[in-house]
């Protein structure tokens, strides 16, 4: 690249391919995709409208430039473009005819088109593609437990946990049988058992074994406290299964001290998820894992109602946390239409009620409608699959609704869509 600051009298100026831009009125934002750079405007007409030229599908990301015609606050704009490596010029002398550019296209949004036309005209049944459509399913095998956990009917609406319900529901092996017959020809990849405690599945043995023949990720999840007296019931996993335990505060450390004993003779992959509804559990948690040799840890906060100060410090998106951020193309395409925490995702209740997210209604039952049925009936309703920000109030209107992670379950507990703290300023390049 040449000086930045040179600038031919007559010029062609261009965003290169891996420039994401977004214009929300006369607040602009380009992102460099490749080093992770931004440059951002506010109340800026005079670079609106140049960013709106560029961005017009006709112009393809190149327009021509007088250098005569340039104001300093345009200059200055091509300028900081061309130190992020976000844009630069051509002498138009040198290139008579207008540069061609690959302005990207979303290949996926066409995808998503197509398929909500199929849809429409009830052709998505007829299509295999209907089986490349589902890859994850979380199925909670029963609803009993022993336990009477605080929260137990509001954690698992933010993040995948046991569960139990006043009336007792079961799945038998038949069924879950016929479940799998059901999904055959879908491209399962992950498999999650939840139950209730799973650990009290009057077959327990007779599904693990089964479990164990399928050749796919499967991911039994338990409460801790859910292992008292149950822990010999976990030998029968295979080797290649995944426990994830879920810790609550108070724990009582006695049980994990069981079963890390019984876990010295098991080659069980086992995952602890402590949970954290302020500060102090965080700490908590990292003085027990250093106590007792704890690895592959990880951390789901609860919105409980009362911490939502806990949460907009450490939950809630900000521009500086943006900013430290990777953003490859793809995943901003991504986020621009489809939902990648709930995307091909399925969530199968103990009442055998089918969800495409535990926070919306459910899609049919088991067993009275067809999977498939079920899931054109997500596609054509957008429940969770497609909810994506820029469809929704008031991330719609920002510039940031494409780097922004997902809708999560979140959202929804807090009743919130715009669970961030981006703060309004003059405009500048970040």
């Amino acid at each position: 690249m040449k000086n930045p600051q040179s600038v031919p009298a007559h010029s062609w100026f261009y965003l290169h391919p891996y420039v994401h831009v977004s214009q929300k009125k006369e607040h602009v934002l380009l992102c460099n995709t490749l080093n992770g750079d931004m440059i951002e405007y506010r109340n800026n007409p005079l670079i609106a409208e140049l960013v709106r030229r560029l961005d017009n599908a006709r112009n393809a990301y190149v327009i021509r430039i007088e250098k005569e015609n340039m104001n300093p606050k345009i200059r200055e704009f091509i300028t900081t473009a061309r130190v992020h490596y976000i844009g630069d010029m051509v002498d138009s002398s040198l290139v008579i005819q207008k540069p061609m550019q690959l302005r990207p296209i979303l290949r996926l949004e066409r995808q998503i088109e197509e398929l909500s036309i199929d849809v429409k005209a009830n052709r998505l049944l007829e299509k295999d593609t209907i089986k490349g459509l589902v890859n994850w399913v979380s199925i909670h095998i029963n609803s009993t437990c022993d336990q009477d956990c605080l929260n137990c009917q509001k954690m698992f609406r933010q993040f995948p946990c046991c569960h139990k319900s006043q009336k007792s529901k079961i799945w038998s092996l038949e069924e879950i049988q016929r479940l799998m017959d059901e999904l055959q020809g879908y491209h399962i990849i992950k498999l999650n058992v939840l139950g209730g405690n799973i650990l009290l599945h009057p077959q327990w043995r007779e599904l693990v074994q089964f479990f164990n023949q399928l050749k796919i990720d499967k991911e039994y999840f338990v409460d801790v406290q859910q292992l008292v007296n149950n822990i010999d019931r976990l030998t029968c996993l295979s080797d290649e299964s995944k426990l994830t335990i879920t810790l609550s505060f108070p724990i009582n450390q006695k049980v994990i001290e069981n079963w890390l004993l019984f876990n010295k003779k098991s080659a069980i992959t086992c995952s602890y998820r402590f949970i954290l509804e302020k500060e102090a559990d965080f700490v908590a948690a990292q003085e027990l894992a250093k106590t007792y040799g704890l690895t592959n840890i990880c951390y789901a906060p609860f919105f409980n109602v009362e911490n939502l100060e806990f949460f907009q410090k450490h939950v809630y998106i900000s521009r500086e946390s943006l900013m430290d951020s990777a953003f490859p193309m793809s995943a901003i395409f991504a986020n621009r239409t489809i939902n990648r925490f709930f995307f091909k995702r399925l969530i199968i209740a103990s009442d055998k009620k089918v969800y495409s997210n535990r926070n919306a209604p459910a899609l049919g039952k088991l067993f009275q409608m067809k999977i498939d049925q079920m899931v054109v009936k997500e596609v054509n309703s957008n429940r969770a699959w497609m909810k994506v920000r820029k469809n929704l109030t008031p991330c719609k209107n920002c510039v940031y609704n494409s780097l922004c992670p997902p809708i999560s379950n979140y959202e929804s507990a807090i009743g919130q869509n715009n669970l961030c703290r981006m703060v309004d300023s003059d405009s500048h390049p970040l």
